[in-house]
């Protein structure tokens, strides 16, 4: 076969970094600001869906990151993550 991975580069891995964001009663936070910062202060911005669900896909793995969640009316608290798998982190309001 002549397959060749053209795509594919001896690069770090990546991985996704999702979940869903609600309220302290459990309900879903539609259109809140979504941030994940790597250690070298670089930026990736998400807004949660209808149903308060958000993504961030190809994620360096390795890194130490910091998700923040912004919204009008809602206070949450900045969450540190290791990502080294495929991670879920579903923030609640305080």
């Amino acid at each position: 076969s002549d397959w060749s991975g053209g795509s594919l580069s001896p690069t770090a891995a990546s991985v996704s970094v999702r979940g869903r964001v609600s309220d302290s009663n459990g309900a879903p936070i539609p259109r809140i600001s979504v941030t994940l910062t790597d250690a070298n202060g670089q930026r990736r911005r998400a807004i949660s869906n209808a149903f308060g669900n958000y993504e961030f896909s190809g994620v360096p793995v390795g890194g130490g990151y910091v998700l923040t969640v912004v919204g009008k009316g809602y206070e949450f608290n900045p969450q540190v993550l290791n990502v080294d798998q495929d991670t879920i982190v579903n923030p609640v309001a305080n």
